[in-house]
C-alpha cells in the first residue's frame, strides 16, 4: 500500500482506530523506504569527505541520466551526461528559477510519471507566490526518515512524546482547548492561533500533564510559549524536556536565549524546503546547518554566478534533490542565501555545512483578537486553494482582523474567494476574521519577492 493511501486512511480514521492502528511500531508504518533513510544515517555520520562525495557522485549520475531521458527541459543535455562525470555534468544544466516551473510545469515532468508514483502539491507561500509540483509516493515517509535522523543527535526515537507548535487545522475543538491529539506520532499538538496571555495558562496546564520529552514547532510559537513561562515565574513546574526541534522559520539567538531558559533544553533547529532540494540541521557541537548528503546536492552560488568554495564565502542556496524523479528539481534556486563552511566540524561529520541563512525567514506576526501573536508560518496553507492566484498579501491594520490582497488570474471567482475566506476561517476560528480584496498589483521587493506580510500596527 502506498504512502499517500495509509495517510488518507489515517486522516479518516476516529481517534480510537487511530490509537489502535498506532501500537504498530512506527518504523512498520511508515515503509522500507523510511526505514532505509533512517538506518543508513549511521554511515554517513561516520564516512569520509571522499566516500560522501562519491556516494553523491552516483546519486546524481542516477538523478541527471533519468532527467535527460525523461523529463522534456533536460533532453538537449542527454550527451553531456553520458560525455562527463555528474559532477562536470551538472555545470552545464541551467539554474531553474521557479517562475520557470510555474510557466512551463510540463516541460519539467517526467514522460514515465505511470511508472512513478506520485502526488501534486504545492509550497507553503511564504513568498505570497506558490509553486505547485510533483514528488514520489515515497518521498513522504523518507522526508520522515530525515527528519527523525537529525533528531537523533538529540536523542530523539520515533514515537516519543512530543508537544508540537505548528499550524495544522484544529476541527471541532471545544471552547477553552486549543490541542489536539495525533496518535500516529505520540503528540499533543498546540494551537498556534490562540497563544494570548489569557489562554496561555491552560496551554501550560495540558504541557505539564502530558509530560513531553521534546517539544517541536515554529520558533516563534515556541519563543511566547517560553516567554510566558519565564515572565509567570513557571520554570519550576516544568517537565524534563530533552530538546526543542525548531523549523519552518528560522531561528533568533534572542528567540534561542528565550526558549532554552524557559523551557530549560537544548534547541535543535533545522533548514529545508517544501521543494526538498536541500535538509540541513545543527549537530551536538554547534548551530551550523550541517546539510544531509544522500537528501540533496547543495551549491553556493555568488551574485555573477560563480561557486563558493571558501569558507566565509557568501551566495544563493541552489539545491538538486538525489532522490524525486517525477519532477526532478535540478540547480533549483530557492531565493535563501547563506555562507559556506568548510566540511570539517568537531562533531566529527565530513558534511556539506552552511550558516547565516537568510531570505525566505521573517519573524512576522497577525495578532489575534485575544491579543495572540500568530506567525505567518502558521497561515502557510497547502493544497489547491490559491491555484486561481497570481500573488497574495496578507495586510492587517487591526488586531483580529487580517486582509488578505489578492492578484487574482483569469479563472479566479466568487467560489474561489469562499473557498480560501472558509479554509482560513477553519484553520483561525474566531481570533481571526479574514477577508479577502481583489486589488490591481502587488508590489514586489527589488529582489523580485512579495513582502509576505504588510502590518500597520
Amino acid at each position: 500500500m502506498s504512502y499517500s493511501v495509509k495517510k488518507d486512511l489515517y486522516k479518516k480514521m476516529p481517534l480510537w482506530m487511530k490509537k489502535i492502528c498506532c501500537k504498530v511500531p512506527f518504523s512498520m508504518i511508515a515503509g522500507k523506504e523510511y526505514r532505509e533513510v533512517y538506518h543508513r544515517g549511521d554511515w554517513f555520520d561516520q564516512a569520509s569527505r571522499e566516500e560522501i562525495l562519491a556516494y553523491q557522485e552516483r546519486a546524481l549520475g542516477r538523478l541527471l541520466r533519468h532527467a535527460t531521458m525523461e523529463v522534456p527541459a533536460y533532453f538537449f543535455l542527454r550527451s553531456v551526461v553520458e560525455k562527463f562525470n555528474p559532477l562536470e555534468a551538472l555545470s552545464a544544466f541551467p539554474f531553474l528559477e521557479k517562475e520557470e516551473l510555474q510557466k512551463y510545469p510540463d516541460r519539467y515532468l517526467s514522460r514515465n510519471l505511470d511508472q512513478t508514483p506520485c502526488y501534486e502539491t504545492t509550497t507553503g507561500g511564504t513568498s505570497g507566490n506558490q509553486l505547485r509540483f510533483h514528488l514520489d509516493d515515497h518521498s513522504q515517509s523518507m522526508e520522515t526518515g530525515f527528519m527523525h535522523r537529525q533528531w537523533k543527535r538529540v536523542k530523539y526515537k520515533a514515537k516519543d512524546k512530543k508537544v508540537v507548535f505548528r499550524g495544522v487545522s484544529f476541527d471541532n475543538l471545544k471552547p477553552n482547548v486549543f490541542w489536539q491529539e495525533n496518535p500516529i506520532y505520540n503528540e499533543i499538538q498546540f494551537s498556534p492561533f490562540h497563544m494570548s496571555d489569557a489562554n496561555l495558562e491552560s496551554y501550560l496546564i495540558e504541557f505539564i500533564r502530558y509530560q513531553p520529552k521534546f517539544v517541536h514547532g515554529y520558533p516563534s510559537a515556541v519563543e511566547i510559549f517560553a516567554d510566558y513561562i519565564l515572565r509567570n515565574d513557571k520554570t519550576k513546574l516544568i517537565p524534563k524536556v530533552q530538546a526543542v526541534l525548531l523549523g519552518s522559520e528560522g531561528t533568533t539567538d534572542q528567540q534561542r536565549r528565550i526558549i532554552e531558559r524557559g523551557l530549560g533544553a537544548r534547541v535543535f533547529s533545522w533548514y529545508g524546503l517544501s521543494e526538498r532540494v536541500a535538509l540541513g540541521g545543527e549537530c551536538e557541537k554547534n548551530s551550523s546547518y550541517h546539510l544531509m548528503p544522500d537528501y540533496g546536492y547543495v551549491e553556493i552560488i555568488k551574485e555573477d554566478g560563480s561557486l563558493c568554495y571558501e569558507e566565509g564565502d557568501e551566495g544563493e542556496i541552489v539545491g538538486t534533490n538525489l532522490f524525486n524523479f517525477s519532477m526532478p528539481f535540478i540547480r533549483y534556486k530557492t531565493g535563501d542565501w547563506a555562507k559556506r563552511l568548510s566540511a570539517e566540524c568537531e562533531c566529527g561529520r565530513n558534511w556539506d555545512r552552511i550558516t547565516e541563512v537568510k531570505g525566505r525567514w521573517k519573524k512576522e506576526f497577525v495578532v489575534g483578537s485575544s491579543g495572540a501573536k500568530i506567525s505567518t508560518a502558521a497561515l502557510n496553507m497547502h493544497g489547491d486553494l490559491f491555484n486561481s492566484v497570481q500573488r497574495f498579501q496578507y495586510f492587517q491594520d487591526k488586531p483580529g482582523k487580517m486582509v488578505i490582497k489578492i492578484l487574482p488570474k483569469k479563472e479566479f471567482s466568487n467560489s474561489s474567494q469562499e473557498l480560501i475566506e472558509s479554509a482560513y476561517k477553519k484553520k483561525v476560528g474566531d481570533e481571526l476574521q479574514v477577508k479577502i480584496r481583489i486589488v490591481d498589483d502587488i508590489p514586489l521587493t527589488k529582489r523580485g519577492k512579495v513582502k509576505m506580510l504588510d502590518s500597520r500596527i
